[in-house]
């Protein structure tokens, strides 16, 4: 019996063990923030990098500025580095060809001939087929876009969906639940300029109009200079911040318990 005692003991104390890593793990997850930085240089060529770590670099994502890949690493160790490196070799071993193997254009000229004839008669005979039956690659698109083909009735209900007196609340909820996202993933440090020209006056003004619409255009630290005279572009911006996944859930949970946009969504989800 005290046989039995100790070993529930010890599996309840591993029970609460376990327990206990898993509730520092999604305490950890939701509280931890992601800290992220992104840079963007234009200096006749355009290139752009970007980090995402979370919990001191444990986790982290990155892009280079000379590099197209984007890296994964954990606790300091990339994955998925060894099989790229194993790729790039069969790759190089396919491309040079390995020792000792036989050349593909040693093959005599009457086979390829002969392979060639060949593949051109099933093609043709496969044609040939497709025009009897009447289906061709053509009508397969052409019948695909009849069934995929938007017409005036089909924005003209989306409009009056939009616009629907029973829809307004839940849209209005949205856009703002959207609006205080945008606020919230913006950044908190920017630096950088933007020098910048089409080489046409009126092209450069109208290129800034837009821009000014922005507003990233207002931050503190960022300085946007056009050139009315010359086709021009020098841009060097850096930034970073940071973001909670507790955000996310919050919101997440927010929007489930309000019944406007419960019902708007299932609106959109049965909108034909």
């Amino acid at each position: 019996m005290t046989v039995l005692l100790a070993i529930l003991k010890v599996i309840g104390i591993i029970l609460l063990v376990l327990l206990g890593l898993l509730v520092c793990v999604c305490a950890a997850l939701l509280f931890i923030p992601v800290r992220y930085s992104a840079q963007f240089v234009a200096d006749g060529s355009v290139s752009f990098g970007f980090t995402a770590s979370w919990c001191l670099r444990i986790v982290k994502l990155q892009k280079r500025m000379s590099e197209q890949d984007i890296h994964l690493s954990l606790f300091g160790w990339k994955i998925g580095k060894n099989k790229k490196r194993n790729k790039r070799k069969k790759e190089k071993n396919t491309e040079q060809g390995r020792p000792g193997s036989p050349d593909v254009s040693e093959e005599p000229a009457e086979a390829s001939e002969d392979s060639g004839a060949r593949a051109d008669q099933n093609e043709d005979q496969k044609y040939e087929e497709q025009m009897k039956t009447g289906k061709t690659a053509k009508s397969g698109k052409k019948s695909f876009f009849k069934k995929k083909s938007f017409s005036f009735d089909g924005i003209s209900s989306i409009i009056t969906f939009i616009r629907d007196g029973d829809n307004k609340k839940g849209m209005q909820k949205i856009k703002k639940e959207l609006l205080f996202l945008f606020r919230y993933l913006k950044p908190s440090y920017v630096r950088g300029h933007l020098y910048f020209g089409t080489g046409d006056p009126c092209t450069t003004g109208w290129a800034l109009g837009l821009i000014s619409l922005l507003p990233a255009a207002y931050t503190e630290g960022i300085d946007i200079v056009p050139d009315f005279l010359q086709k021009k572009l020098d841009a060097e911006i850096y930034a970073k911040g940071k973001v909670h996944f507790f955000y996310f859930l919050r919101m997440l949970v927010r929007g489930y318990m309000d019944a406007d946009i419960k019902t708007l969504i299932s609106k959109v989800l049965n909108f034909e």
